[in-house]
């Protein structure tokens, strides 16, 4: 192994690793503060009911966003305004 391959591995393994603590660590950050914002009554815990509550909240915000998200995707595809988009080419 040449001296630069070397020098290049070790800053290839300095970066990975430093990404990979970077992201557990920002990962962790983002899983702590969600955890607080689900803790409704401060009481430093996290108890079942408000987890279910967090968990049906999200959900509910995807399923808004993700329909919105579908309707301003099918009105684009929907290039004649029929209400139909071709998703298949039959033979």
């Amino acid at each position: 192994m040449l001296i630069n391959d070397f020098l290049w591995c070790s800053w290839t393994l300095h970066i990975v690793v430093s990404y990979k603590y970077h992201a557990e660590l920002e990962l962790a950050k983002y899983c702590v503060y969600n955890i607080c914002r689900a803790d409704v009554n401060h009481d430093s815990f996290l108890d079942r009911p408000e987890l279910k509550t967090w968990i049906m909240t999200k959900v509910k915000e995807h399923l808004v966003e993700a329909s919105a998200e579908n309707a301003k995707i099918f009105h684009h595809l929907d290039t004649d305004g029929d209400g139909k988009i071709l998703c298949c080419v039959m033979e």
